[in-house]
């Protein structure tokens, strides 16, 4: 199910009475709860999965399986590319260590990584054991017991953009 535009609600052909029409017929949804924005931002902020689920399913959410990004997006000179986990390696590998920059979002819930080389940095967004444990942690919230991860690429209609407050982390889970 892609997510619900605030911005472009016509565009959404599955909402809260969809789901109530055929909640008695299936068994699950899978919810993508990824694909943000296409702007440099974070690919699946808390906050808003809290708001796609609620808006989906109105507190009746048993049946609503979260999708969780196992990739994630590198912005560099305004493109914008997705990227694997090997990448992302590579990337930390060859720059050196004071030229990476970590940072937590704590509203997100999602870590970037600015990596300053040359003229222009480049900002990577990656899901991390931390962003993995508030998702679980949200899908325990809503009584599902374990979170059910789902490791698909797919793209969603782009979700609204909005500026979000960044602090340094220093330590996990």
């Amino acid at each position: 199910i892609s997510p619900i535009s605030k911005t472009h609600p016509q565009m959404v052909p599955f909402d809260l009475s969809s789901f109530k029409r055929l909640k008695s017929f299936v068994d699950y949804f899978s919810l993508m709860t990824y694909d943000f924005s296409n702007a440099p931002g974070p690919n699946s902020p808390y906050e808003w999965i809290e708001e796609q689920i609620e808006q989906l399913c109105n507190g009746d959410c048993d049946q609503v399986l979260m999708g969780i990004p196992f990739y994630g997006y590198k912005y560099q000179n305004k493109e914008q590319n997705a990227l694997v986990g090997r990448e992302l390696i590579d990337i930390l590998k060859k720059g050196p260590k004071e030229q990476i920059n970590i940072e937590w979002d704590d509203i997100a819930k999602e870590h970037s990584f600015i990596v300053k080389q040359g003229k222009n940095p480049t900002t990577i967004y990656y899901p991390t054991k931390e962003f993995l444990y508030h998702r679980f942690t949200l899908d325990r919230c809503r009584g599902r017991g374990n979170g059910r991860p789902r490791a698909d690429r797919q793209s969603s209609t782009p979700g609204r953009s909005r500026t979000h407050r960044k602090t340094r982390h220093h330590g996990g889970h």
